[in-house]
């Protein structure tokens, strides 16, 4: 009887440990799948800044004002687009373009706001992905 009641013990002990390491791993997934949206975001805003740039007249092409960052939603996610000019065109080598950093970091939707990084309240899962490029306008 007293083997019987051990037996069981041990069992359920082998079962709760399975349900929470089953658990634990599909936590795992979801957050790796968060993860790689939030990298697809921030690349987008890249690519959306990348474009800004090549195709806009200068002098300002990234945003409002140099080094200002502008907010987007893209997708659900909040995406914070930075774009700084780091030279102007000719200004190291001749012929060479101006040089562009642009920063896009998105990060987790509800509870970030507007603008990342965000602060997550309640105890949530924070998720951001920030991706940073380096691009040259050719010269005119």
């Amino acid at each position: 009887m007293v083997m019987a009641i051990f037996i069981l013990v041990v069992l359920a002990g082998l079962a709760a440990a399975v349900t929470s390491l089953t658990t634990l791993t599909q936590l795992g997934k979801a957050l790796d799948e968060q993860g790689a949206r939030a990298y697809q975001a921030a690349r987008a805003a890249t690519e959306w800044a990348a474009l800004r740039i090549l195709q806009m007249p200068a002098p300002w092409p990234c945003g409002v004002a140099p080094g200002i960052d502008t907010d987007l939603t893209i997708d659900g996610w909040a995406v914070t687009v930075n774009c700084t000019e780091l030279a102007a065109g000719s200004s190291t080598e001749v012929g060479l373009g101006a040089l562009y950093r642009i920063t896009a970091t998105a990060c987790a939707p509800a509870a970030a706001g507007p603008a990342c990084p965000g602060v997550v309240s309640g105890g949530g899962q924070y998720i951001e992905r920030s991706l940073r490029t380096l691009l040259e306008r050719p010269a005119s």
